[in-house]
């Protein structure tokens, strides 16, 4: 008796239209992560850390900026799962950590500019991981996704 193997290609498939919803997802979930660390480091934690002109008001805005990155992984994961793409928490998690202190490194640049910035590296940053979580064996899967967010914390430390 001859055995068929039956071999699958590395890569899991995903239509044209899957991968724009999740480009889609990305821009609106970095704009709307923004608009939560703008609101958060405005009205909560400057009220709270910046009284008596202690010195970790200055990390007030690093600290809004991963705050709104935690909430917004949550809804991105959510999103994600919405619209049925094949292991969201691996994207969420890579872009979360992968932009880590987004909004230290971007804060005292213009609003359109801090905005802007954001929304296109999360765009940029969920096709990355959208597109590594199709592969399909996950030790290779997970091999390259700690090593890209490994490169992704190292290089902008470098410049």
């Amino acid at each position: 008796m001859d055995y068929v193997y039956e071999s699958q290609p590395a890569i899991i498939g995903q239509d044209k239209r899957l991968l724009a919803k999740i480009l889609v997802v990305g821009a609106v979930l970095g704009a709307v992560i923004c608009a939560i660390s703008y609101v958060l480091w405005r009205f909560v934690l400057s009220d709270i850390v910046c009284t008596a002109g202690q010195s970790i008001c200055v990390e007030a805005n690093s600290y809004a900026g991963n705050i709104a990155l935690v909430l917004g992984a949550i809804i991105g994961v959510i999103s994600l799962v919405k619209i049925g793409v094949y292991r969201p928490v691996i994207i969420s998690l890579g872009a979360t950590i992968c932009l880590w202190g987004i909004g230290g490194w971007l804060f005292g640049r213009s609003t359109i500019i801090f905005a802007t910035a954001i929304i296109i590296l999360y765009t940029l940053s969920y096709a990355l991981f959208a597109w590594i979580s199709r592969i399909r064996k996950a030790p290779v899967m997970l091999i390259t996704f700690i090593i890209i967010t490994i490169l992704a914390r190292i290089i902008p430390m470098s410049f």
